[in-house]
């Protein structure tokens, strides 16, 4: 049959070479770069963020790489694709611990307010009696902040630079402040 033109010879042309060369992707490769990859992930997710290694994705080996039709290029691509996931996935469950770690310090200076007539001048006050433990910030390691006189609880955030919190915006809600360090009023 006649070479076809346009897009459709294009696409044809690209599954002849993907289908009839092993050069760009190999599978078992990519399963085996994968598999360190999270291995590697595995290793770190339990570390506060500060303590993780910087650029996880070259640790691992899955960088993307420049040119796909190198050696498992599609694969490379691959993998540095799932990587890459898995790596801002890391920084979503910090701040969904921050979040849980927030809600119950906020649930314990309710009580201790109930109970005392006034909040606590440090989060330490709510040991043991409504809390375990001081929650520790994920991102940073050391325990998450609280002012009583701005009547408010944070993170550090991605950046770990500790900004003071968010600020109370002009609609009455707390907004980020730029480095988006996580704020939860105290009410």
């Amino acid at each position: 049959s006649p070479p076809r033109s346009g897009l459709e010879g294009a696409l044809e042309a690209l599954n002849d070479t993907l289908v009839t060369s092993r050069y760009f992707f190999k599978p078992i490769r990519t399963r085996r770069l994968v598999a360190e990859a999270l291995r590697v992930l595995l290793d770190e997710i339990e570390k506060p963020c500060a303590q993780r290694t910087e650029n996880l994705s070259a640790r691992c080996g899955m960088t993307f790489p420049q040119d796909k039709t190198a050696s498992n290029g599609v694969g490379a691509w691959i993998g540095a694709s799932n990587v890459a996931v898995m790596e801002r996935s890391l920084g979503v469950r910090n701040e969904l611990e921050v979040a849980f770690a927030a809600t119950r310090i906020l649930l314990a200076l309710r009580a201790f307010r109930l109970e005392a007539g006034m909040l606590p001048e440090t989060l330490a006050e709510l040991v043991p009696r409504h809390l375990d433990a001081v929650p520790r910030d994920p991102f940073s390691g050391a325990p998450i902040h609280y002012s009583r006189q701005k009547l408010k609880v944070w993170s550090v955030g991605r950046d770990l630079k500790d900004s003071g919190g968010g600020e109370l915006g002009h609609d009455g809600e707390w907004s980020p402040s730029e480095d988006k360090e996580p704020t939860y009023r105290v009410e």
